[in-house]
């Protein structure tokens, strides 16, 4: 521990092979330490651990499997890191898209890449929550403690391929806008 109390404990290199293995690993090392918080809610890492097993349980629940993608329509806050976890929890593509996008540039994204469902962090967001209005997402376990709402019944893609090796595997769809382009 450093004078301040934090924690000076490091990683070896190549700890973990997948996303999220670091939230388990302070699960168990610093349960009580602060993991995530915004505005509105803090997580400890225990407290994360649980609440992206509940919500990758959820997804799961609703259809969400390895290779499809899972588009968090958000801005920073506790509700994108569990949507964004959960989703990598299940291999499926997490697709973080910035909620104060336009309607066509989201709307273009979603035609791109026609993911499962859409979670919309409405608590952290006016432009998540007014998207996720025009959607009809609704307000499902365990989203709407974490101020999320969810859109499915969408017109997803086909899962993408699959690999065991992580090396191989996409964890996330990354979409850039410029000032004069379309979401790329």
């Amino acid at each position: 521990m450093s004078a301040d109390g934090a924690s000076t404990e490091s990683l070896p290199r190549d700890a973990f092979a997948w996303c999220g293995e670091s939230i388990a690993h302070w699960a168990v090392r610093r349960p009580d330490a602060i993991a995530a918080a915004d505005s509105g809610s803090t997580l400890t890492y225990r407290e994360l651990n649980r609440t992206v097993d509940a919500v990758a349980a959820a997804l799961s629940a609703r259809g969400v499997a390895a290779g499809d993608r899972a588009m968090i329509l958000c801005e920073n806050s506790v509700a994108a890191v569990v949507a964004i976890f959960a989703a990598q929890r299940l291999n499926a593509w997490a697709v973080p898209v910035n909620a104060r996008l336009s309607t066509p540039e989201v709307d273009a994204i979603i035609d791109h890449c026609r993911p499962r469902l859409i979670v919309t962090t409405d608590a952290a967001s006016p432009n998540a929550a007014a998207h996720g209005d025009r959607l009809a997402a609704a307000a499902w376990p365990p989203f709407a403690a974490l101020g999320a709402r969810v859109a499915d019944g969408l017109a997803p893609g086909a899962p993408e391929p699959v690999f065991a090796d992580p090396r191989k595997q996409v964890a996330a769809l990354i979409y850039t806008t410029g000032t004069t382009g379309d979401p790329k």
